[in-house]
């Protein structure tokens, strides 16, 4: 039994006003990718085992960005922590350019997933065909889908939470919208649907909408009450080189153990690839849906490493140790809802994503995907990510002080 002391009990409503608006921003920017799913799934199963492939390239060369990112709201929080929020924007300004120049070789690497997704034996030809003009179509939202969560990780970093959440939820609403519209239905007297590219296309626009509000808010905002303290550009400062290798210091670490998690789901992925479209269409929807239902966890690991940082940034070792031990027990109780959600609701989850897959095989493939993934990513927060947010910061709390119950 956990026992907290006065001043972690103190530290879980703040924790928990950040937690519980990430776990729903999270809940939008993975729906929209259901919603895609749901979408294409109307289609026929050959579409939606296309672009599930074709996830597998996106996602793989998409991981030291992600990294990138995760480093904003690292080092931003210390920063906010120590009383330096100008600190905090220019760490937010070199995580933009590091992030905008990776995007550029990922884009072009887009180009050629077709190429890149032949390799794997077992794929059918028209698989392989519309994977590719996904992933090309795709190349769209790359851009704004990063920046969006660069500024995302940003504000996080400074304890504002709410407008993302607001802004993702109304473009939710948009990208279904026009999912349903440039995909299946058309606008009658306006155009035709276009089938299987309105799917990514519709991605962008709710992307792009997406950066395009929040810089607006973030402008408004900071010329009003200075809440989120953007120091203006300075990309001469954001850029200098001690700055700019203490960043990569940070990211690179960061992309990898990203990339230790997401391989291992992929792997899986490239095999279910192997047994046909309909396996692979279940598969990747069932994990979009596990995903989706756990976003508590990932609000959990964001919310500790920004909680952490801002301990850690005012010096106080101590209380980010508490925040760890708050972290853990929220993790441990969203990898049991996660899993019970699964596991009684997979029915209904099958008949959702789709009329023209049978949906047995997701069905079958929920209880199995639940049983082995959750337990592994709570672990994986416990044991990986809280240990690393700590030794990143070079503290001198020790891990055996933070397992000391």
């Amino acid at each position: 039994m956990l026992q907290f002391s006065v001043q972690t009990r103190a530290e879980i409503p703040i924790w928990w006003a950040i937690a519980w608006p990430t776990a729903l921003t999270f809940m939008a920017s993975i729906a929209m990718g259901l919603t895609d799913l749901a979408v294409i799934g109307h289609l026929d199963t050959t579409k939606l085992a296309a672009a599930a492939m074709s996830s597998i390239w996106l996602e793989v060369t998409s991981l030291m960005i992600y990294g990138v990112t995760d480093a904003i709201r690292i080092l931003g929080s210390q920063a906010v922590g120590s009383g330096d929020k100008a600190l905090a924007g220019l760490w937010c300004q070199t995580g933009m350019f590091v992030a905008t120049m990776l995007c550029i070789p990922v884009g072009f690497s887009w180009l050629y997933t077709r190429d890149v997704l032949n390799a794997i034996p077992g794929i059918k030809e028209d698989v392989l065909d519309h994977a590719s003009v996904f992933a090309r179509w795709s190349v769209l939202w790359l851009w704004p889908r990063n920046m969006f969560t660069a500024v995302h990780k940003y504000m996080q970093a400074n304890n504002v939470v709410l407008p993302q959440l607001v802004v993702s939820g109304v473009f939710v609403a948009v990208n279904v919208g026009s999912n349903i519209a440039l995909v299946l239905t058309g606008i009658p007297g306006v155009f035709k649907p276009l089938g299987f590219i309105g799917s990514p296309m519709s991605t962008a626009i709710a992307w792009w909408g997406q950066l395009l509000a929040i810089s607006v808010y973030c402008m408004l905002k900071n010329k009003t009450t200075k809440s989120i303290a953007w120091p203006g550009w300075s990309l001469g400062a954001a850029l200098v080189g001690s700055k700019l290798r203490a960043f990569l210091g940070i990211a690179l670490p960061l992309g990898v153990g990203i990339a230790l998690e997401e391989i291992q789901i992929e792997t899986v992925t490239i095999m279910a690839g192997t047994m046909g479209t309909t396996a692979i269409a279940a598969h990747n929807v069932a994990l979009q849906v596990f995903f989706f239902l756990s976003s508590l966890e990932m609000a959990v690991m964001s919310a500790t490493a920004i909680r952490v940082g801002h301990h850690l940034g005012n010096g106080d070792p101590s209380r980010a140790r508490g925040v760890v031990r708050v972290g853990a027990m929220f993790a441990g109780a969203s990898a049991v809802m996660v899993t019970v959600t699964l596991i009684t609701l997979r029915d209904e989850l099958g008949v959702s994503q789709s009329v023209t897959t049978p949906y047995n095989a997701m069905v079958d493939f929920v209880p199995h995907t639940s049983s082995l993934i959750t337990p592994f990513d709570y672990g994986f927060m416990w044991l990986v990510v809280c240990p690393q947010r700590l030794w990143l910061w070079r503290t001198t709390a020790t891990f055996a002080d933070m397992f000391d119950f």
